[in-house]
């Protein structure tokens, strides 16, 4: 048995072992120049049928096995006939389970056209590279799309948490902001409740009882007084001076200053406000009685 034309490898190495162990016998006697001739063109065509995997060449190459039947080529023949038929049948199968894989993305049929892919020849090296390649291919579009997923998963997380925040930040703020308006107001109310009791010369202020005392305590501080009591306004006298509750919201209002500032900076700010718009500026100015 001969062979004129070169094979893929698959096809070459087997078809060369069926000749090895099938070739014919004695072929001048039992074939005809025709069918030496037949036997030849099989070869080519089995060449071709192994590259295209074409369904006619296969047909036509069935028939002319059929024609040299009786021959000493017949058996070889057929039995290279029946591994093209094996052969093209696993490559389909292969074609159609790596599209699949491609079309789904599923990952049962990423495994299932792997396993296909190992059942094709070893010997099939450039078919089964390239059916790996597209496998490989969806497997790694599937990480991108996982990875992907992930990474806006963890950006709506963090957008949800962030949300959150803020939101816990803006209630704090208006709980903050409501209570103190309640503060203001009910200060304001106190104040004009102790007016006309508590402030004889028609201070706009109310807190020490005598203007006396106010004027010691603010000579005790100046000389190293301690500033740093009463810092909250849950205290009926707030800070250094022993401002009234309603006369510290009083003068916040009028400096426009936040009433939970207690630093000594702000508390001088205020008593020096008070000094100045109602007893002229001048601690010495203040009288010896009255409101603070």
């Amino acid at each position: 048995m001969k062979f004129k034309s070169k094979l893929t490898a698959v096809s070459a190495s087997l078809l060369t072992a069926f000749a090895l162990s099938s070739g014919p016998v004695a072929a001048a006697e039992t074939t005809t120049v025709a069918q030496s001739n037949l036997y030849d063109q099989v070869n080519i065509k089995f060449t071709q049928a192994y590259q295209t995997r074409s369904s006619e060449l296969v047909k036509e190459i069935s028939e002319d096995v059929s024609d040299l039947s009786g021959t000493a080529y017949h058996e070889p023949v057929e039995a290279s006939l029946l591994h093209l038929n094996q052969f093209i049948a696993d490559y389909n199968e292969a074609t159609d389970s790596v599209k699949k894989a491609e079309t789904t993305q599923l990952q049962s049929d990423i495994d299932a056209a792997k396993t296909q892919i190992a059942e094709l020849p070893s010997s099939e090296v450039a078919h089964k590279s390239t059916f790996t390649s597209r496998v490989n291919a969806v497997v790694k579009a599937n990480e991108e799309k996982a990875a992907a997923k992930k990474a806006a998963e963890a950006k709506a997380q963090a957008e949800a948490e962030a949300a959150a925040q803020k939101a816990a930040e803006e209630a704090a703020a208006k709980q903050a902001a409501q209570e103190e308006a309640a503060a203001t107001k009910a200060s304001a109310q106190e104040m004009s409740v102790s007016t006309s009791s508590n402030n004889p010369y028609g201070l706009k202020y109310t807190g020490y009882s005598s203007i006396d005392s106010a004027r010691a305590h603010r000579n005790m501080i100046e000389q190293g007084g301690n500033m740093n009591i009463h810092l909250s306004l849950s205290y009926d006298y707030i800070g250094g001076y022993g401002f009234a509750r309603s006369t510290w919201i009083a003068l916040c209002q009028v400096t426009g200053t936040s009433t939970t500032d207690f630093s000594v900076a702000h508390q001088n700010l205020l008593a020096d406000t008070l000094v100045r718009d109602y007893f002229g500026g001048d601690w010495g100015n203040v009288p010896t009685s009255g409101g603070w």
